[in-house]
């Protein structure tokens, strides 16, 4: 986890394997709350999120990390982890690394209406895009959920883009569907 101390970042663990020997869940079935297991466990699944964020110049961690765990006899065990995991083997866990960004203001729709073509979407630096750069950006709205987060949507290239990019219907021209035409050129007739 020491990577994540590079600032505010979000780190999200996707999956994890190894095995650890000594470990602290939270399971609502036993009167404690808290149980602790020793001994050799094979993770089966570890996934959660853990985010940093600063307050008066402090650093502060937040999170949840989930487990299911293999036992030694063959039982599974799971719960939320309390505490720190620790490896009885070496432990490999792939985790998602997102920073934080400042929304962006809405761009004018005065702009678009007047002719003035507003500057071009881009797809994100690790974000592919397959499509025709001849077909131009689409047409870009604010939106989010009602948690608070970005909407997803398909730009007119068929990329998926979070947060901004919401698809705007274009007319289906015979001419860009004449690769197709052998398909269905026998039917019909």
């Amino acid at each position: 986890m020491a990577f994540s101390d590079q600032g505010s970042r979000t780190i999200c663990i996707l999956s994890a394997s190894g095995a650890v020997s000594r470990v602290m869940l939270r399971q609502a079935s036993h009167s404690s709350g808290i149980v602790t297991y020793e001994g050799r466990f094979e993770i089966i699944t570890l996934s959660g999120s853990v985010l940093n964020y600063e307050v008066n110049g402090s650093t502060n961690r937040s999170g949840n990390l989930s487990v299911a765990l293999a036992g030694p006899d063959g039982g599974i065990v799971g719960g939320s982890v309390v505490g720190n995991l620790v490896a009885a083997t070496q432990v490999q866990v792939i985790v998602g690394s997102f920073v934080a960004e400042a929304k962006k203001p809405k761009q004018s729709n005065v702009n678009i209406a007047r002719g003035q073509n507003p500057e071009p979407a881009s797809a994100p630096a690790n974000m592919l895009n397959f499509g025709s750069v001849s077909q131009g950006p689409s047409s870009e709205s604010s939106e989010e959920n009602e948690s608070g987060s970005p909407a997803m949507h398909r730009d007119n290239n068929n990329g998926i883009y979070g947060a901004q990019q919401q698809q705007q219907q274009q007319p289906l021209h015979p001419h860009q569907m004449q690769m197709y035409q052998h398909l269905w050129s026998n039917h019909g007739q």
